[in-house]
């Protein structure tokens, strides 16, 4: 499919628009991306993604309105790009118990050293959550982003019930310890 030098010329001028520029950096910095990324680098993404949905036949009718949903689509997109860190480090519980600060009372450390015994006897997946809720302060909402970024499908809902009975199973090994 040819394209007019019209609608190309309208597509970058709607993009070039100072409201559009704005409508961008507010988004980017809704989403803390500002530091990270430009608003020419998601007006460039828009207007790619723009030429190629009319070279597969697609239409525009409204360009202002695609261009807008377009590029606070890619936004989202990049910061799911930038949350898909792997959180997890398996190794942080055996760091845990290797680990005695000098400045905690003799009570604490013992307290510390019956806590992390008891995790230890948890299954390798009840130990991964509460890892993830507990040490690295991640929300539930955080820690279902975290599964599904590995291919698990976890909601927050059951990712916290999750974490409730591996709470209940680490409270009766405690108990147990103690």
């Amino acid at each position: 499919m040819k394209h007019s030098s019209t609608s190309i010329k309208d597509a970058s001028s709607s993009l070039q628009e100072e409201d559009f520029h704005k409508f961008v950096r507010i988004r980017l910095r809704m989403f803390n991306l500002l530091g990270q990324y430009s608003p020419d680098d998601v007006v460039n993404e828009c207007l790619i993604r723009w030429y190629t949905a009319v070279e597969n036949g697609k239409k525009t009718p409204v360009l202002d309105g695609w261009m807008r949903s377009t590029a606070f689509n890619i936004v989202r997109e990049l910061r799911r790009k930038t949350n898909k860190v792997d959180l997890y480090d398996p190794t942080i519980l055996s760091e845990l118990v290797a680990a005695t600060p000098d400045d905690e009372d003799d009570e604490d450390d013992e307290r510390r050293s019956f806590v992390l015994q008891a995790l230890q006897t948890l299954s390798k997946k009840n130990q991964e959550l509460l890892e993830l809720r507990f040490f690295r302060n991640l929300s539930w909402d955080e820690v279902a982003v975290f599964y599904s970024s590995r291919g698990k499908t976890v909601s927050a809902i059951a990712a916290r019930k999750r974490g409730q009975r591996a709470l209940e199973e680490l409270r009766k090994v405690f108990s147990e310890i103690l």
